[in-house]
Order: structure tokens, then sequence, then C-alpha cells
């Protein structure tokens, strides 16, 4: 850990980026509304975005939470909390997240559509930061994956992969200018990407299966049985 940084899981200020700047194209919509976001789908009770605010306020109390959308989405979402618009890619809507971060000392990028971050998962990540500049959790693949290139398919060692998830953690001291630097026409997937890219330390942390993003019209029927899981009925 650099001498002037506050401790991660103490001191350290930190700030909710949430993105939520997506189409939800492949959510596989029909109907009147085909261009509704999947976040104001019905999860349980609530809305899918429901779920998500409220495991963040009980992953990491007290940090501030910045909305990153399109105008139409914050209104109908109607949370009151500090928002920025979404940019054309996702690095574009990360870096309009940290700009708007900067008072903070830690940034948390997190997708809207992952409702089920736990307090276990961010402090994994937070003690990460002590040594790193960046840390997201990661679960092994199992499935088998081959690379396809012209015809030719080539099986890769799945024992070496790992599917990431969200929230990403970044200390915003080197978040900042590495996302200033993503302007160019060259597209990272992730944030560890960009930190990488920057020069940056990153790690990987434990992640958790039921800490899944809602893609799919199916993703969204497995949310709701990992609600249940989580809040059985008496």
């Amino acid at each position: 850990m650099r001498p002037s940084r506050p401790d991660p899981m103490t001191t350290a200020r930190a700030s909710w980026i949430l993105l939520a700047a997506g189409s939800s194209t492949r959510f596989g919509r029909t109907g009147e509304n085909p261009a509704r976001s999947k976040l104001l789908e019905s999860l349980g009770a609530d809305r899918v975005i429901d779920v998500t605010l409220r495991a963040l306020k009980n992953a990491l109390p007290g940090a501030r939470i910045i909305l990153v959308s399109t105008p139409e989405l914050r209104d109908e979402i109607g949370m009151e909390c500090a928002w920025v618009n979404g940019g054309q890619r996702r690095q574009d809507s990360a870096r309009h997240g940290i700009l708007a971060a900067r008072e903070t000392d830690i940034a948390l990028i997190h997708d809207a559509a992952r409702p089920f971050v736990t307090r276990e998962i961010v402090d994994r990540l937070r003690e990460a930061l002590r040594e790193n500049d960046a840390a997201a959790p990661g679960i092994p693949v199992t499935d088998t994956i081959r690379r396809s290139n012209s015809g030719e398919f080539e099986t890769l060692d799945r024992s070496t992969l790992l599917a990431m998830q969200t929230p990403q953690a970044v200390w915003m001291d080197v978040a900042a200018p590495a996302f200033e630097a993503s302007t160019g026409p060259e597209e990272f997937t992730d944030d560890l990407a960009v930190i990488a890219a920057f020069g940056g330390r990153i790690a990987v942390t434990r992640g958790d299966k039921s800490n899944m993003k809602i893609t799919t019209r199916e993703d969204l029927l497995h949310a709701e049985r990992i609600l249940e899981n989580l809040n059985p009925k008496s």
C-alpha cells in the first residue's frame, strides 16, 4: 500500500459507481415497450434496481452512490442520489462515474444488473486494495471453452480461466488518470483492464456464483430463485 493512501478497510472514503446505461437489447423483450430497461423488471416484490440498491447499502453502508444512466432511466428509477450521463462504451460510462467520484479515495464500479453483491465480496476487495491499485471478484470457469478461428477450434485450459464479476474496486489516484487515458479506440471489457493498461497493479479476489448478472430473461428467472433462497418464506 502506498504510504499516502488511507486504510481501505477503515478510513478510506468510498463511492459506488452504478453502471446502468446499457440498452438491455439481449434481454429478449417483446410487447408494447421493447426499449424498457431490464432494471425496471420485477424481482420479488421490488424491481431489479431496488434489489441492487439495497444490496449496495448493506454491503458498504454509508458509501455514496453515483448512478450512471440515461436521463430517462434516472427519472424512471426515481432514486435520490448523484447522477451522471452514460457513455457509448462501458469504459466511457465508468469514466464519467470516476470523474464524479473524485472526492473519494476508492470507487467500486458495479453493474446495476447484478443485484446480489454482499459485504463479504466487498470486504475481500477492500483487503486486496492494501497491496494493489485495483481488484475484482472472479469465479473459476467450469465449462469447456474453445476459441474459434476461421473454422479451427482451440480448447483452452479452463484451470487458468476466471469469469470476472463486479464490483471492481479501484483507487482513485490511479483510476482517474487511467480512465482519462482510455478515450481512444481500444475497447476494454472491464475496469481491471483499464488499470492494467495504465501500468497499475491488479488482483482477482474470490467471487460468488450468486453474484450473477441479469442479461437475459432466463437470468431473471434464476435471480428469482436466488432471491427466494435468500429470503425463504416462513
